[in-house]
Protein backbone atom coordinates (compact mmCIF):
# COMPACT_ATOMS: atom_id res chain seq x y z
CA UNK A 1 0.00 0.00 0.00
CA UNK A 2 0.90 3.86 -0.47
CA UNK A 3 0.50 6.81 2.53
CA UNK A 4 0.63 9.71 0.98
CA UNK A 5 2.82 11.51 3.39
CA UNK A 6 6.26 13.14 2.25
CA UNK A 7 7.54 11.54 5.35
CA UNK A 8 10.45 8.99 4.68
CA UNK A 9 8.57 6.21 6.58
CA UNK A 10 7.20 2.66 6.68
CA UNK A 11 3.72 1.83 8.80
CA UNK A 12 3.99 -1.82 9.61
CA UNK A 13 0.63 -3.40 11.07
CA UNK A 14 -1.49 -6.44 10.94
CA UNK A 15 -2.14 -9.50 13.05
CA UNK A 16 1.31 -11.68 12.65
CA UNK A 17 3.03 -9.67 15.74
CA UNK A 18 6.25 -11.88 15.09
CA UNK A 19 6.53 -10.73 11.87
CA UNK A 20 6.04 -7.73 11.75
CA UNK A 21 8.42 -7.01 14.78
CA UNK A 22 10.95 -8.92 12.80
CA UNK A 23 10.45 -6.77 9.52
CA UNK A 24 10.75 -3.61 12.06
CA UNK A 25 13.98 -4.41 12.97
CA UNK A 26 15.66 -5.68 10.04
CA UNK A 27 13.82 -1.97 8.76
CA UNK A 28 15.42 -0.24 11.40
CA UNK A 29 18.55 -1.96 11.08
CA UNK A 30 18.90 -0.78 7.46
CA UNK A 31 18.41 2.43 8.06
CA UNK A 32 14.49 2.65 7.82
CA UNK A 33 12.58 5.03 9.71
CA UNK A 34 9.43 2.29 11.01
CA UNK A 35 5.97 3.44 12.54
CA UNK A 36 2.70 2.41 13.60
CA UNK A 37 -0.56 3.88 12.00
CA UNK A 38 -1.67 6.24 14.84
CA UNK A 39 -4.89 5.28 13.63
CA UNK A 40 -6.44 1.91 14.64
CA UNK A 41 -8.54 1.45 11.93
CA UNK A 42 -5.51 1.55 10.11
CA UNK A 43 -3.18 -0.49 11.59
CA UNK A 44 -4.43 -4.09 9.55
CA UNK A 45 -5.80 -5.62 12.44
CA UNK A 46 -9.14 -6.38 11.52
CA UNK A 47 -9.94 -10.18 10.52
CA UNK A 48 -11.18 -8.80 7.23
CA UNK A 49 -8.70 -6.63 6.57
CA UNK A 50 -6.78 -8.53 3.00
CA UNK A 51 -3.47 -8.90 4.88
CA UNK A 52 -5.31 -11.24 7.62
CA UNK A 53 -7.20 -13.24 4.89
CA UNK A 54 -4.70 -16.05 4.78
CA UNK A 55 -5.00 -19.95 5.97
CA UNK A 56 -3.40 -18.38 9.56
CA UNK A 57 -5.58 -15.03 9.54
CA UNK A 58 -2.53 -12.84 10.76
CA UNK A 59 -0.63 -11.00 8.17
CA UNK A 60 1.59 -8.11 7.69
CA UNK A 61 0.51 -4.51 6.47
CA UNK A 62 2.89 -2.56 4.82
CA UNK A 63 2.61 0.88 3.83
CA UNK A 64 5.30 2.87 2.55
CA UNK A 65 5.37 6.72 2.69
CA UNK A 66 5.48 8.67 -0.35
CA UNK A 67 8.87 9.54 0.68
CA UNK A 68 9.81 5.86 1.02
CA UNK A 69 8.80 5.20 -2.75
CA UNK A 70 10.15 8.56 -3.87
CA UNK A 71 13.63 7.76 -2.51
CA UNK A 72 13.20 4.29 -4.04
CA UNK A 73 13.54 5.18 -7.76
CA UNK A 74 15.47 7.96 -10.19
CA UNK A 75 12.02 9.46 -10.21
CA UNK A 76 8.46 8.74 -10.36
CA UNK A 77 7.14 10.99 -12.61
CA UNK A 78 8.68 9.49 -15.93
CA UNK A 79 8.64 5.44 -16.85
CA UNK A 80 12.22 5.58 -17.15
CA UNK A 81 12.56 7.33 -13.69
CA UNK A 82 10.25 4.39 -12.23
CA UNK A 83 12.30 1.68 -13.82
CA UNK A 84 15.71 3.13 -12.60
CA UNK A 85 15.70 1.94 -8.95
CA UNK A 86 18.06 3.26 -6.52
CA UNK A 87 20.05 1.44 -3.67
CA UNK A 88 17.80 2.27 -1.24
CA UNK A 89 15.39 0.21 -2.75
CA UNK A 90 17.62 -2.51 -2.76
CA UNK A 91 18.03 -1.40 0.68
CA UNK A 92 14.55 -2.40 1.35
CA UNK A 93 14.51 -5.45 -0.61
CA UNK A 94 17.39 -6.96 1.70
CA UNK A 95 15.87 -6.17 4.65
CA UNK A 96 11.98 -7.56 3.52
CA UNK A 97 14.06 -10.48 2.31
CA UNK A 98 15.94 -11.39 5.17
CA UNK A 99 12.57 -11.70 7.45
CA UNK A 100 10.29 -13.80 4.73
CA UNK A 101 12.85 -14.90 2.00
Amino acid sequence: HGQDSKQDVVLLGGRDKVTVQRLRESLQQRGFRVKTNGSPGLQGRELDNVCNRGTQRAGVQMELSNGVRRAFFRSLRTRVGRQTKTQRFWDFVAAVRRVIG
